[in-house]
C-alpha cells in the first residue's frame, strides 16, 4: 500500500517505520524542516530497548511532495498530527486524498474520527489507539517504548471490517508492532480516553511524571473523580465502560516514570489537547446532563495555563 504519515513526530515516525520494515511503500510528512531534511539524507534512526537501527523512509515537508515522491494519491492516511490541528492538516493534504483513500486515527482523546468523516465517507474511516510510547531524540532520531503486553487496535468506524484495516493491522505486526483489527476498538478507545483524562492534564499542570501523580494518596483520589465522570459519559454515550476495564491500565501507569504528551507540552510551552480529551467530557457531560466537575476543573485550569504561559516564572 501506498501510505503516508501526516505528522512525524515520535509516534507518526515509529508507526512509519514499522510499516516500512513491513514492506509498505511510505511517506512521513512534517512541518519540522530539520527532522525531515535529516530522514531525507540518512534516514530515520528507530531506537528500541538501546538498540538504534537505520530506517530508509520517504519523507516530505508537504503533502504536494510526499505526492510525488509516492506517485499520486495515498490508499491509507495515518493522522498523526496534534488534534488541535487535524483539520488544517487535512484541508493541506488534498493532493494525497483520493477518491479510495483511507484515512486512520489513533490520536487522543475524541472528536478527530468527526473531522476525518468530512474528507472521506466514514467507511473509509479506521479508529483506534496505540500501545506503546515514543520520544523525538533529535532531528532525525525516534525513541520507541514498547508497553509489554499491551496490544495496539484499529476498526472501522462504520460498516464492517474491511481488507485493508486488516492488511494495515498485519504490516505493522510485521513490521514489530503488534495490533489487532477488531470491531471491539470503542471499549479500548474509551480506556485511553479514561486514563489520559486521569494523566495529562494532572501532568500538564504540576509538571510531574506519571508515577509520581498516580501512586500519591491525593492523586488516588483524584483518578477515582474524573475515571467516574468518564464512565458515566460513556455509558450515555452507548460504551458499556467499566471499571474494571480501566484500574489495570491506570494500576500500570502509576509505575511509569515518564511524562504524558499534555506534560511535555506543558514544560515545551506549547497549546495542549486538553479539548478533545478532559474537555470532550465536559462537552459530552453537557450534552448527556452529566455532570463533570473534576474534568471541567482541569480543563479551565490548563487552558489557563495555556493563555500565561509567558508569566510563569523563568525556568518552568
Amino acid at each position: 500500500m501506498k501510505i503516508a504519515v501526516l505528522g512525524a513526530g515520535a509516534m507518526g515516525s515509529a508507526f512509519g517505520a514499522f510499516l516500512v520494515k513491513a514492506g509498505q511503500d511510505v511517506c512521513l510528512i512534517d512541518v519540522r524542516k530539520e527532522h525531515i531534511d535529516s530522514i531525507q539524507a540518512q534516514g530515520l534512526t528507530l531506537i528500541t530497548d538501546g538498540s538504534p537501527e537505520c530506517v530508509s523512509i520517504k519523507a516530505a515537508h508537504d503533502a504536494q511532495e510526499a505526492s510525488a515522491l509516492l506517485g499520486g494519491t495515498a490508499d491509507v492516511i495515518l493522522v498523526f498530527v496534534k488534534t488541535t490541528v487535524t483539520e488544517t492538516a487535512l484541508a493541506a493534504s488534498a493532493a494525497l486524498i483520493g477518491a479510495n483513500t483511507y484515512l486512520v486515527t489513533t490520536q487522543n482523546g475524541l472528536g478527530s474520527e468527526e473531522i476525518l468523516a468530512r474528507y472521506v465517507p466514514q467507511e473509509r474511516v479506521i479508529v483506534g489507539t496505540s500501545a506503546f510510547s515514543a520520544s523525538v531524540e533529535t532531528a532525525g532520531t525516534v525513541q520507541y517504548v514498547p508497553r509489554p503486553g499491551w496490544i495496539s487496535h484499529i476498526m472501522p468506524l462504520a460498516g464492517a471490517m474491511n481488507a485493508v484495516c486488516e492488511e494495515l493491522a498485519s504490516a505493522l505486526t510485521a513490521g514489530g508492532h503488534p495490533t489487532h483489527a477488531t470491531m471491539d476498538t470503542q471499549i479500548t478507545r474509551w480506556k485511553k480516553v479514561a486514563i489520559n483524562c486521569v494523566g495529562n492534564a494532572a501532568s500538564a499542570l504540576t509538571r510531574l511524571k506519571s508515577d509520581v501523580i498516580l501512586s500519591s494518596p491525593d492523586g488516588e483520589a483524584y483518578t477515582r473523580q474524573i475515571v467516574s465522570e468518564v464512565l458515566q459519559v460513556a455509558a450515555a454515550e452507548g460504551v458499556a465502560l467499566r471499571l474494571e476495564d480501566v484500574a489495570p491500565q491506570i494500576e500500570v501507569a502509576a509505575t511509569l516514570p515518564w511524562y504524558p504528551s499534555m506534560g511535555l507540552d506543558s514544560i515545551h510551552h506549547r497549546q495542549t489537547e486538553i479539548g478533545s480529551l478532559n474537555g470532550a467530557i465536559m462537552q459530552l457531560g453537557r450534552k448527556h446532563g452529566i455532570a463533570t466537575p473534576a474534568n471541567k476543573v482541569m480543563y479551565h485550569l490548563v487552558r489557563v495555563l495555556e493563555d500565561h504561559y509567558d508569566q510563569l516564572p523563568e525556568g518552568m
